[in-house]
């Protein structure tokens, strides 16, 4: 598991020809099921990935969060344990665990992982480096009038 946590955190483009990317089930949706059902998906916000061991893993997708709709949906996935400012990106610190209901296509979740959700680093510098330009400007406008 260190091993794929690593890959993910670096290079999560190498995992997606391992991965089945899924959603919570209608079942678990419509109430019909109090367990987290989880089935394939071609847009779903997270991976399903077998390990070498036989073991299902719960990822989310890698990717930018834009919509607070986002971090609820994974909310039900994984604990949250840093909340961001959206946009945000997401931050695994914990696979969660699936138990096979059929073989490649639908999971009960037993363990949710634990994710966190940074505001953007770009975004973030971008955002200072402008604050900062504009308290320069905001001196130099005051300098000139002064003197």
């Amino acid at each position: 598991l260190e091993g794929l946590l690593d890959v993910y955190r670096n290079s999560p483009a190498l995992l997606q020809p391992f991965a089945r990317p899924c959603s919570i089930s209608g079942k678990t949706l419509s109430g019909e099921i109090s367990e987290i059902e989880l089935e394939v998906f071609a847009q779903g916000t997270t991976w399903v990935i077998e390990t070498q061991d036989g073991e299902w893993v719960l990822v989310p997708r890698p990717g930018m969060l834009q919509r607070q709709k986002q971090v609820e949906g994974l909310g039900r996935l994984f604990e949250i344990s840093v909340d961001g400012v959206l946009p945000a990106e997401v931050e695994l610190l914990n696979v969660g665990t699936a138990t096979v209901i059929e073989h490649g296509r639908r999971w009960y979740l037993p363990h949710k992982g634990q994710i966190g959700i940074q505001s953007d680093p770009l975004q973030r510098s971008i955002e200072n480096r402008l604050l900062r330009l504009e308290q320069k400007l905001e001196a130099f406008e005051q300098s000139t009038t002064i003197n």
